[in-house]
């Protein structure tokens, strides 16, 4: 009689002590549906449960693994301790495949020829038949950003400062900064760096996509990370007594909400949208209010109100001032 090649009978092994886990973790699945999930066929399955009866650590009944085996559900009375996976299952491996697929799509947190690599083989693990459903294209993917996050990764890794222009919304205006990156992180798909600000000297927080001729410093990097706490939930440390300021966007103009980190308050059948920002510069509110004036209009507090009617006032006379000149 021929012999079965061991590299099928290392497969077999291999299928067979990933099986055990997947029932403890499934346990109300039908045989059907877990020879689907497994990329068996049912009479395989059935084969693979049969011969689990006589996997154990001895000979006798309680040292085996002990198995109810219907069509309707597969239960698993003792594993014998073999209840740890081997390998992924397709399921598995396709849901990683998606999530690598999402950070190749904002690229900023890691090597994208790594990420690349990753799903190239959970592509191999998943096979033909299921790309159609995980394997799909990365939109939106800049390779600009990823060159410019190849240098924010190497002033980490070589523990020197990065320089760049950068442009402030705060002030609308673009000038050097020199920082020592203390912290990378994502927030709604915008990648952005927090480091120390050697001009300030404090910590400040940097969108990538504002940043501009970026290159490696020749000093030493000092993030200053004793100085730095990172709250996950509010990462930009938005204080919950700080002040709000009450705004509404016509619904056309919604996309101006996207640069706001905005709460919005109402969704109604008004042609405007309510929401509350954190009031973090008045200065800078007053300016984006009037810049979006045909827009934007801000509803409370009423001093801030006060003071852009002020300040439209002043432009106004400034133009009536120059006309009559």
């Amino acid at each position: 009689m021929a012999k079965t090649p061991a590299v099928n009978r290392v497969a077999d092994l291999v299928r067979l002590l990933n099986l055990l886990p997947y029932l403890q973790s499934h346990p109300h699945n039908s045989l059907m549906e877990t020879a689907t999930d497994l990329g068996l066929s049912p009479a395989e399955m059935m084969h693979d449960l049969r011969r689990l009866h006589c996997c154990g650590y001895g000979n006798f009944h309680d040292e085996l693994v002990d198995l109810t085996i219907d069509y309707a559900q597969v239960q698993v009375l003792n594993s014998q301790g073999l209840d740890k996976p081997l390998r992924l299952t397709h399921t598995e491996a396709g849901a990683l495949l998606l999530s690598l697929e999402a950070i190749e799509a904002m690229p900023g947190l890691f090597n994208q020829e790594v990420v690349r690599s990753a799903a190239a083989k959970l592509r191999e693990i998943v096979g033909v038949t299921a790309q159609s459903v995980f394997d799909a294209p990365a939109h939106g993917y800049d390779l600009g950003a990823e060159e410019l996050m190849e240098v924010v990764r190497q002033a980490v890794d070589k523990h020197v400062r990065l320089q760049f222009n950068y442009y402030s919304q705060h002030s609308d205006s673009l000038r050097m900064r020199e920082v020592s990156v203390a912290r990378i992180f994502t927030h709604e798909r915008s990648v952005y760096i927090t480091g120390w600000d050697h001009e300030v000297q404090e910590h400040r927080t940097f969108r990538v996509d504002r940043m501009h001729d970026v290159y490696l410093g020749d000093k030493p990097a000092t993030p200053n990370e004793n100085k730095f706490k990172f709250n996950p939930a509010n990462p930009f440390g938005f204080e919950s007594d700080m002040s709000t300021v009450t705004l509404q966007v016509h619904k056309e103009d919604a996309w101006v909400l996207d640069s706001l980190p905005i709460e919005l308050e109402s969704t109604s059948d008004s042609p405007w949208l309510t929401g509350v920002i954190p009031l973090v510069s008045q200065t800078w509110l007053v300016r984006f209010a009037i810049s979006h004036a045909d827009r934007i209009k801000v509803v409370a507090p009423a001093e801030i109100v006060k003071l852009l009617a002020k300040r439209v006032q002043l432009g106004l006379n400034a133009y009536d001032t120059e006309l009559n000149n």
